[in-house]
């Protein structure tokens, strides 16, 4: 996926949030906040199954299936070694697809192999309709919040009343969501007719797109197409 711009203050007091979980006793907390402050991981979405039976998504019994985007594949794998409770397995065996495995050893110097895996990205297309006095690079402040918005980049803490998580691993990408960054592009010049998205060029007719448990969403400015028409 994408790798993003210098950090702003508003995205860090964000990323702080998810990071300090990592003194935390729980596991699935410490192990996210572990990988979170790792240098260059921009998603990460653990999935515990403490049954002991297959979960509805395949992942093994008594074990985390991890799925990180971005960071050095040695220093997520020594986040994760750090953090893992002993007779918690990593899914070394199954199949989902990008599987990572590294040799590290724990912060007691035991040797440990760890699995963990990279989401499966699917490019998000949007198409916007707006209505108004909109000049060309207002377009392109509109794209660039479309995808800053997708990655959780856009709002900062202090903006209240919005949702400023993005979409992440796993998550469905829901076209009404972004509605808000364009609208707050536009303010009192338009607004916005129609918008739909879709998992590839020739089918961006969708309200949604459910990349699945282990997909995230890319958004690319690249993907977003503004039309504009004259008020």
């Amino acid at each position: 996926s994408l790798g993003r711009d210098r950090e702003s203050d508003e995205a860090f007091r964000v990323r702080r949030n998810k990071s300090v979980a990592s003194p935390g006793k729980n596991q699935v907390d410490s192990t996210f906040g572990r990988i979170s402050n790792v240098d260059g991981v921009k998603n990460a979405k653990i999935y515990e199954n403490r049954t002991s039976s297959t979960d509805s998504n395949g992942v093994d019994p008594h074990s985390m299936a991890i799925f990180v985007d971005g960071g050095d594949t040695v220093d997520v794998a020594q986040a994760i070694a750090n953090t893992k409770a002993p007779g918690c397995g990593l899914n070394a065996e199954n199949t989902f697809p990008n599987k990572i495995q590294e040799d590290v050893e724990t912060d007691n110097n035991s040797p440990l192999t760890v699995t963990f895996y990279r989401p499966a990205l699917t490019t998000i297309y949007v198409d916007v309709t707006v209505e108004g006095n909109i000049s060309s690079s207002t377009v392109e402040d509109i794209k660039q919040a479309i995808v800053d918005y997708g990655t959780g980049d856009y709002f900062g803490e202090s903006v209240g009343g919005f949702d400023k998580s993005g979409f992440g691993i796993g998550d469905k990408i829901i076209a009404s969501k972004l509605y808000t960054p364009v609208n707050r592009v536009i303010g009192e010049a338009g607004y916005v007719t129609d918008l739909k998205i879709g998992d590839s060029s020739s089918n961006v007719t969708q309200t949604q797109v459910d990349p699945g448990f282990n997909g995230l969403g890319v958004f690319e400015n690249s993907s977003v197409s503004v039309t504009v028409n004259g008020s």
